[in-house]
């Protein structure tokens, strides 16, 4: 037995190299085994990852057996090399089935095989329709059901591999001689290294995830076998079980959805006519209000509880209409302060919204901003609105009177 530190020796971990191991390396896309070994003294050390270097194989742990001399019992997670496998033998059928749905064009540009999901890129020119999805899906699935037997031949020459129809795999180095993987010769044969199950029966199920673009002319699928596929089907049905539940409805998911989409269009639209009658309504009493200092209409004053977008539009409006001065200030939802000024254009020489609205905005503990016809501000002390707006007047009022008296 040979170890050294892990390169990366934060958590104390250790790399260890048996005479001979019965796990796995990670290799051609195949995440490494992990299991356990007992050690002399009955310890259990866990395998947390095997990796291959320079012709060795490695296993990293976070403790060393003692003694170091002495025998050690390897355990392989059987399990998680199970599921390994299934992914695996998938991940073939899977380049198979794109090359047959989608064209001969297809090649393997890298993969990842792990115990819950596989992950397959491909040269394709774009975005694989619903279609072609169900199709290679559907494909994939037959020859699982078909159960066909692996054929594994080992020390093939790579040149005899190349002439049988074997599929080199996307930036794998080859020997003189090879292990072929084929699932029925005329669908699938492959020159692999991995673990793969003895008859696609095993595999169970297929299910593809999703798609997506990893680079020019490079298309990725991630897909689930086995287990993690029937996992994952089983919590998608909870979930839209679930949804009806919410939404009440004994109908399909989509047509509760839909129906529901357009309830929510329907309610916009008469929400947004209140809106307008509201600030109409608004506007008319608001006008009330409004004050002359000098020749300059001013408005200043705390508004009901109102969408920003509608205070927006409403001071914007009145402020085209005035020609003056606008402050409003409301307490928001959550505890929140708003201030919004707007100054008429030929005003700005004289006083700046922006400029105003950064002195009274601490009274609500916040900040703003904004050009000097119009600014705005957020704080979260709602009860510092009326200060605000007090000093707010305050300062138009002396900005004003300054400068009518210069």
């Amino acid at each position: 037995m040979r170890y050294r530190p892990a390169k990366s020796d934060k958590d104390h971990r250790w790399h260890i190299v048996l005479d001979t191991t019965p796990f796995y390396p990670e290799g051609g896309g195949q995440i490494g085994d992990q299991g356990t070994l007992i050690d002399a003294s009955g310890h259990q050390i866990r395998i947390l990852d095997t990796r291959k270097e320079h012709a060795l194989i490695y296993h990293e742990v976070d403790q060393l057996p003692t003694p170091l001399d002495q025998p050690v019992k390897a355990i392989v997670d059987a399990e998680r090399r199970a599921e390994t496998a299934r992914h695996h033998s998938a991940t073939h059928l899977l380049h198979a089935a794109l090359r047959q749905v989608l064209g001969p064009h297809v090649q393997q540009k890298g993969s990842l095989v792990a115990p819950d999901h596989l992950r397959f890129d491909f040269s394709h020119p774009q975005r694989l329709t619903q279609n072609e999805m169900i199709q290679i899906e559907a494909l994939v699935n037959s020859k699982i059901r078909e159960d066909i037997p692996l054929e594994e031949d080992r020390e093939v020459p790579f040149a005899k591999a190349i002439s049988m129809g074997a599929t080199a795999l996307f930036g794998e180095k080859y020997g003189e001689r090879v292990r072929v993987i084929a699932f029925d010769p005329n669908f699938s044969i492959e020159l692999c290294g991995g673990t793969h199950v003895p008859r696609t029966g095993t595999i169970g199920f297929f299910k593809i995830i999703n798609q997506s673009a990893v680079g020019a002319g490079i298309r990725r699928i991630v897909a689930k076998a086995g287990q993690a596929a029937e996992l994952w089907v089983r919590n998608l049905w909870e979930e839209n079980e679930q949804a009806r539940s919410i939404l009440a409805t004994t109908d399909t998911l989509t047509k509760a959805i839909t129906d529901l989409i357009q309830s929510k269009k329907s309610l916009e639209k008469q929400l947004d006519q209140l809106r307008k009658t509201q600030a109409d309504l608004l506007e008319s009493a608001l006008r009330q209000q409004v004050q002359q200092i000098g020749d300059v209409p001013v408005l200043i004053t705390e508004l009901p509880l109102l969408d920003p977008a509608t205070v927006k539009n409403l001071i914007f409006r009145m402020g085209k209409k005035l020609g003056g001065i606008l402050i409003f200030g409301h307490k928001g939802y959550n505890r929140k302060a708003h201030l919004w000024m707007y100054v008429d254009k030929q005003l700005t020489e004289r006083i700046s919204a922006a400029e105003v609205i950064r002195l009274i905005a601490r009274h609500i503990r916040g900040g703003g901003g904004g050009q000097p016809f119009f600014a705005t501000a957020g704080g979260k002390y709602p009860e510092g609105i009326h200060d605000a707006l007090k000093e707010g007047s305050s300062i138009t009022t002396e900005r004003l009177t300054a400068n009518s008296h210069t």
